[in-house]
């Protein structure tokens, strides 16, 4: 330990460590990101519990996936529902788009963040294009080829979405499922 004992080389030491020890974590901080961007296409939703509105009963497995398309993704008008789809940028954007129609310009809804080794995405959707912010947390991501599917709990959705005007917004339990283009 003989060349630690000048100041000069015990400040050069610890400089080198620190930089090798910073340069190792560096390629770590956030791996979710990268492997969720691009786009999705909505594809389908079901409710995971039976839910009551108004005077009307859904059980639970219900498709409701023309609530959520409009409920969801109504800010941006495709000519053909099915290309509706999110973007999920590297930069953490989050974009409405309508796939193969180039006239249709994107809007941009919020942000997004892959959280916990992608078991968790969560679209923080702004106001505007929404009347107040949302935040809708897709639990349970799986990958399946290019299908992404997963469960949002308490969904805000606007009542009349569900048939009923008269309620400004209903929490519900959905099943989701995506497929990256």
């Amino acid at each position: 330990m003989l060349f630690l004992r000048t100041p000069f080389k015990v400040l050069l030491c610890l400089t080198v460590v620190g930089l090798v020890l910073s340069l190792t974590s560096c390629g770590d901080d956030d791996p979710e990101a990268q492997s969720l961007t691009g786009k999705y296409q909505f594809i389908s939703s079901s409710l995971r519990k039976s839910i009551t509105v108004g005077n009307t009963t859904y059980p639970a497995g219900t498709d409701i996936s023309d609530a959520v398309a409009n409920g969801l993704f109504g800010v941006v008008t495709c000519a053909d529902p099915a290309n509706t789809a999110i973007d999920l940028q590297a930069s953490g954007s989050l974009f409405f788009v309508c796939l193969s129609e180039p006239g249709v310009s994107p809007v941009q809804a919020g942000t997004w963040a892959g959280t916990e080794n992608d078991t968790k995405l969560a679209l923080n959707l702004s106001n505007p294009p929404f009347p107040s912010p949302i935040t809708a947390t897709v639990q349970g991501l799986s990958f399946s080829g290019n299908t992404l599917s997963g469960y949002i709990l308490n969904l805000p959705m606007p009542g009349a979405a569900l048939g009923e005007p008269t309620i400004p917004v209903a929490l519900i339990d959905i099943d989701i499922i995506f497929e990256q283009q």
